[in-house]
């Protein structure tokens, strides 16, 4: 009662007569002054006065009276200080003074950890608050509303593991459904997937004998939820520990949880688990479906074809339960359906592992597909009849199977063999294309070459040739002060009529020339390729192999050719304005001289002479820059256009050298798990096995007798 009053910060009413209508500020002054002879007395009247104004808001002053407080209020005083300063959103001084309080009071520790929680939230220090919460439900979980603020947290900000831990240790301790509710919730969630099963089984033990209905529920979902999980196997071998030992529990069991353990059942020896992942997992599994079903056929077929196939695994007991169950029992109507589920099942292993069957098994495996599993508007005399000739195919297949890891892994080295003898193969294909390529490149761009060199020379002749027809142009009354620049400008033109004229049509025969002579080295170097195609093929016994080279590659050289022949032009060049000591003579002779008549025959014969007699290699040197600097338009490209043509061949042997590589690394990593890990191979048929014999017990028309079988 005192607790609750500190907590309410209502210890002021003590002073209070409720006939009195005064102020309580007033009558607290009043006791104040009538008791300052008694500290004791004092320190209660100080405390109650904080109360009163923390009640009115005045948290400053209410400070000031409880940092006046001694004794056993000392405690609750400081809390209250630091509830103030909380209020006043003075969060750092809060926590101060929180995390100083001690006291055995468990209430009063209780009080301050959720306090604390408080202010480390509105700080978003998470890590803390969720520390403090923690530590609040491990010392008193029955406080009010701890726990609900702990969940309400934990669920806020996704810490999972801790919100998992709480309604698992809540679930324990109160035996509460609603925490059974709330794991649940995670549960099917998928949160709880990644931790070990183990950790809820003290929870499930305490459901199952708290309420049967909520444990299936729970159970189930768990189930559903570990299912093709890493913890798949744990749980199951957990559950089925746990459940064996629940005799109540499993008397009571629905139909739900009978279907799990069948589908876990059909799961387990589908051929994804080895045998030894089994043992400690599928003779528990076995006897608790047995425990529970309604319909026992299934499961005790099952329990007599696993003790057959992996001896004594099963309590005795137990199969001579599964035996009784047998004896009593009917042939399943299904046992049509399920033994060509079987064989589907085989049959896609077969082709998973790339056996070849021998010629007989392959006609009677195409003789059941073609009946096919359909039961439904057959005689039940026909329906075992195509049943026992799909368990007889079975038997035989199997049998086959169990002697073929021999012959798979002298198969898996042929493939090897194989697989290197193609790479050899195939690389020395890649070094042929290779080989010609370059040969090619040196073809086509000396072939190039040659037909520029051919222009050049022709060039080389006639500029000079050209140039001293301008001779001509040169009088006896001609304006010798000007005639360079006149000059100049008709050599420039006599130059440009025969780029026009001679040049572009000689540089477009040779380029002609030249694309004759990559078309032809291009067609022989497919015909070469398609050479090395065939030899490849012969080997694949297939034409896999089409190496196709990119004459696109052609026609666009073709249309570079013509642009470049169509715009071939030389700028104007300085024949005649250069600064050669002849040409800088006779300009300045021109024109100090060329305004007198009796120099100009003087001149006129120099002007001559020079034109005559210059051999004009600067301006031979400057027309073949030009021409180089437009030619190079196509001939800097000419060996990546080159590698573009054979670029599909390479990259076609690269993939199929690939394939290769892959396909030996593949097979040479199957030829050694058959060596180290045999079981990958035998254990799916040994689960056969245990598939057949399990259709067979439960087939009442071809039955082992007991006799025979395995005990």
């Amino acid at each position: 009662m005192v607790e609750n009053v500190l907590l309410t910060k209502s210890y002021y009413k003590k002073f209070i007569d409720h006939n009195d209508d005064r102020h309580p500020v007033r009558v607290l002054s009043e006791a104040y002054f009538r008791e300052q002879q008694h500290e004791a007395e004092l320190s209660e009247i100080r405390f109650s006065q904080g109360e009163v104004y923390y009640d009115n808001k005045d948290y400053e002053v209410a400070i000031y009276k409880w940092k006046k407080v001694s004794g056993h209020l000392e405690p609750w005083a400081k809390k209250n200080i630091a509830d103030a300063y909380y209020q006043l959103g003075h969060y750092s001084k809060a926590e101060e003074i929180y995390i100083t309080i001690k006291s055995t009071n468990v209430t009063l520790t209780t009080e301050v950890s959720l306090q604390l929680f408080s202010v480390y939230k509105q700080q978003e220090k998470l890590n803390q608050a969720a520390k403090v919460i923690r530590q609040a439900v491990a010392t008193n979980p029955d406080y009010p509303n701890v726990t609900a603020l702990a969940r309400s947290f934990f669920e806020e900000y996704r810490d999972w593991s801790s919100a998992i831990e709480l309604a698992v240790n809540e679930a324990i301790r109160t035996k509460s459904t609603e925490w059974y509710d709330r794991l649940k919730g995670y549960v099917e969630k998928g949160l709880t997937i990644a931790i070990a099963p183990d950790y809820f089984s003290e929870a499930l033990l305490t459901l199952a004998n708290l309420d049967q209905e909520r444990f299936e529920q729970i159970v189930s979902a768990f189930w559903n939820s570990y299912k093709n999980e890493e913890y798949y196997l744990s749980w199951l071998s957990e559950f089925n520990h746990l459940f064996l030992n629940l005799k109540d529990a499993r008397a009571e069991s629905s139909r739900q949880l009978s279907i799990l353990y069948q589908e876990s059942y059909f799961d387990l020896i589908s051929g994804r688990y080895f045998t030894d992942e089994l043992a400690d997992v599928v003779p528990n599994l076995l006897t608790n479906w047995l425990s529970i079903t309604d319909a026992p056929l299934l499961p005790s077929a099952a329990v007599l074809a696993w003790n057959e196939t992996f001896s004594m695994q099963v309590s005795p007991v137990v199969v001579d339960e599964a035996k009784a169950y047998i004896e009593a029992g009917n042939g399943d109507s299904d046992t049509l359906v399920y033994n060509f589920g079987l064989f589907e099942s085989i049959m896609q292993w077969v082709q998973e592992h790339e056996i070849e069957l021998d010629d007989q098994l392959t006609s009677l495996s195409d003789e059941i597909i073609a009946t096919g599993g359909d039961d439904h508007f057959i005689s039940p005399g026909t329906k075992a009849e195509k049943s026992e000739q799909i368990l007889s195919f079975i038997r035989q297949l199997i049998a086959h199977l169990v002697e073929q890891p021999v012959e798979i892994e002298n198969s898996l080295v042929e493939m090897v063999n194989y697989n290197q003898e193609l790479v050899t193969k195939l690389n020395g294909a890649t070094n042929q294309v290779i080989d010609i390529e370059k040969e090619q490149i040196k073809v086509i761009k000396t072939s190039f070459q040659n037909g520029k060199d051919e222009t050049q020379a022709e060039l080389k002749v006639a500029i000079p040739a050209l140039l001293r027809e301008c001779t001509d142009l040169i009088k006896e009354d001609s304006d010798f002060r000007t005639i360079h620049a006149e000059l100049n400008k008709q050599m420039n033109e006599k130059i440009q009529r025969y780029t026009e004229e001679k040049l572009a049509p000689t540089f477009n025969k040779a380029m002609q020339d030249w694309l004759e002579v990559a078309e032809t080295a291009f067609k022989h170097s497919q015909s070469a390729l398609e050479d090395v195609a065939g030899g490849i093929n012969a080997y694949y016994g297939d034409e896999e192999i089409k190496l196709v080279c990119d004459f696109k590659i052609l026609e666009d050289w073709r249309r570079d050719t013509d642009r470049l022949i169509n715009r071939l032009e030389i700028e104007e060049i300085n024949i005649v304005n250069g600064f050669k000591p002849a040409q800088l003579l006779l300009r300045s002779s021109g024109k100090l001289l060329g305004a007198l008549p009796t120099n100009k025959a003087m001149l006129q014969k120099a002007y001559k002479k020079f034109i005559e007699n210059e051999e004009y290699e600067y301006v031979i040197a400057e027309v073949i820059q030009q021409f180089n600097a437009q030619a190079q338009f196509i001939e800097k490209g000419l060996e990546q256009d080159i590698t573009m043509f054979f670029k599909q061949p390479l990259e076609v042997l690269g993939k199929a050298k690939g394939q290769a590589n892959e396909a030996i690394h593949e097979n040479e990593e199957k030829i050694n798990a058959l060596k180290t890990n045999p079981e990958e191979y035998m254990d799916p048929l040994k689960l056969f096995e245990v598939r057949l014999r399990q259709s067979e017990w439960m087939s009442s028309e071809k039955r082992p007798s007991f006799n025979n079988s395995a005990e």
